[in-house]
């Protein structure tokens, strides 16, 4: 659902670009704003309902089996080619917090400078990230492509697993793969790599690059300056 390339030049952030401000000497990877869109919302619906195949009925306590890593992503797609295009955004921000494990993201971007972080700056920190990525990936989501992406398989080691997917675009097919970790019985999405470059490893780079002359406090006042604005631009 996204496709994700480097970017030599800096783009306006209505384009999809993720920049920390507009004058910011640290230059962002670029990802096609819609195909990750679709990736970020086509795994964002899971955890609201399950597929009835998933469920075990033996008496008044009956165990619900947890649904595999692809029932997760799949389930998500059947949940939102249901909901009508101008309803999506709405739905997706009452869901995506319970299947994204978003602090689990910031903290492998963050790397060493996670632990460094207090735990008001890391809560902090995950907010403003989570809003981030709400607005500048998932405000075209209404007119994505949901029915054409094919999903290829699931690779499950342990605690972690991977589901494969590809979506054609003009280009050419872009290949998305979802990577997930079980946490208390629970599959939650981590990560999201497109042709073959990861949002996580994407904003490391970048995190890294600022963290390295600056605090995390200043860290945390580009992210707050750049989400407002976006809101200015966008409305809450």
């Amino acid at each position: 659902m996204v496709t994700a390339q480097q970017s030599p030049t800096r783009q306006r952030n209505r384009k999809g670009v993720i920049a920390m401000d507009r004058h910011q000497a640290h230059p962002v990877p670029r990802i096609r704003p819609a195909s990750l869109a679709i990736a970020l919302l086509s795994s964002s619906i899971l955890c609201c309902s399950l597929p009835a195949s998933a469920q075990i009925v033996a008496g008044a306590t009956a165990p619900v089996a947890q649904p595999r890593p692809l029932e997760v992503v799949k389930a998500s797609f059947a949940r939102v080619l249901a909901v009508e295009p101008a309803e999506r955004r709405a739905e997706i921000r009452r869901v995506t917090p319970h299947l994204f494990d978003f602090q689990e993201m910031s903290r492998r971007m963050l790397g060493e400078h996670w632990q460094a972080a207090n735990p008001k700056e890391q809560d902090e920190f995950v907010h403003l990230f989570t809003q981030m990525l709400d607005r500048v990936y998932l405000v075209n989501v209404g007119n994505m492509p949901l029915s054409s992406v094919t999903f290829e398989g699931e690779q499950v080691s342990g605690r972690f697993a991977r589901v494969t997917s590809r979506m054609p675009s003009r280009r050419g097919d872009t290949a998305i793969e979802y990577r997930l970790m079980n946490r208390d019985g629970r599959w939650t999405v981590y990560d999201i790599v497109v042709d073959g470059v990861g949002l996580v490893s994407s904003y490391h780079s970048q995190f890294n690059s600022i963290l390295r002359t600056s605090s995390f406090a200043d860290l945390l006042d580009r992210l707050r300056v750049r989400e407002a604005s976006i809101k200015a631009e966008q409305g809450p």
